[in-house]
């Protein structure tokens, strides 16, 4: 036994070799944690994958938020997945694009009857707001009367009772 060591020299070639095994372990638990982590990763993307699809063949918006909801993968998967990224804003674009109205065809017979409509009730609506504008003056006007003759009823009061 060395003077140095406080371990026996075989307890110290076996410690080694335990060390080893453990180091050998835990680079295979490494390497399956890894490929698990990517395997769900990848399944991840196909989900994705699969949603943006379901979600163009039914005509419904796409975005991030439905992709995610549809495919059960979080949004910001979807934001830090450069690939899945890229075709989300493509298609949105793309929607967005069809979506907006060129010219619009005008209905007259419709439109002006609403036109007419929305006239009268703003101009209801004005007339209202300033009989609620007089009505609050006179409220005020009327309170300020009130105020008056109860200071001189109190001062009136005041020198009977002297």
């Amino acid at each position: 036994m060395c003077p140095f060591r406080s371990t026996p020299p075989a307890i110290q070639s076996s410690v080694s070799v335990t060390l080893a095994e453990t180091l050998s372990t835990k680079e295979e638990r490494t390497r399956t944690l890894r490929a698990a982590a990517d395997a769900k990763r990848h399944a991840a993307i196909r989900r994705a994958e699969d949603g943006i699809r379901r979600l163009a063949k039914s005509g419904a918006a796409i975005n991030f938020r439905s992709v995610a909801a549809s495919s059960s993968v979080s949004v910001n998967f979807l934001y830090t997945n450069a690939n899945l990224r890229s075709r989300i804003e493509h298609l949105r674009r793309q929607q967005q694009e069809k979506s907006s109205p060129r010219s619009v065809p005008k209905d007259d017979g419709q439109s002006s009857v609403v036109r007419s409509l929305t006239a009268k009730l703003a101009t209801e609506r004005r007339e209202h707001q300033a009989e609620v504008a007089e009505l609050k003056k006179a409220l005020a006007a009327a309170h300020g009367e009130l105020l008056a003759l109860r200071r001189a009823g109190a001062t009136g009061r005041a020198s009977n009772s002297r």
